[in-house]
């Protein structure tokens, strides 16, 4: 049985997640960090939605919680 959830990513994971692209900005060792923190609190999977506009939530797949726009994400695990 598949579990599936859903939430909100920031503009960043949503790079990642549609292009596989990582933040130009961090070092190695701080990417690799972040790619570890998207493992840990979205396992599996991960499905970019649609535009969920502007928000100081924190980010349900890297746990940022810099303002921005977000994305709707499912994953599944």
């Amino acid at each position: 049985m598949t579990d599936t959830w859903t939430g909100e990513c920031c503009i960043d994971c949503a790079m990642l997640i549609a292009n596989g692209e990582t933040p130009p900005d961090l070092s190695e060792d701080a990417t690799d960090a972040w790619l570890r923190e998207i493992e840990y609190r979205a396992p599996g999977h991960l499905i970019l939605g649609e535009d969920a506009g502007f928000s100081h939530s924190q980010c349900d797949t890297c746990g940022s919680t810099l303002g921005g726009d977000r994305f709707t994400v499912t994953g599944n695990c």
